[in-house]
């Protein structure tokens, strides 16, 4: 049980490292856009829809941690 839990949590880990990189890509195609003074907006969205996923990747790796272990 134990591992299983450590496996679901370095794939929860996983996941959220690959969301940070997407969001780290977006945010620079942004920019880019900007600089070259083309609409963001789709970019923008794109880049509200990974944050959301972030977050419930974050909830989901906090409530598959246990939050105490007095009286295991």
């Amino acid at each position: 049980m134990c591992c299983g839990r450590q496996r679901d949590n370095k794939e929860l880990d996983d996941r959220i490292g690959e969301i940070e990189c997407q969001i780290a890509l977006q945010r620079d195609l942004i920019d880019w856009l900007e600089s070259t003074g083309k609409d963001t907006s789709k970019a923008a969205l794109g880049l509200a829809m990974l944050l959301v996923m972030l977050r419930q990747v974050l909830i989901a790796r906090d409530t598959a941690r246990p939050t105490s272990t007095i009286g295991r």
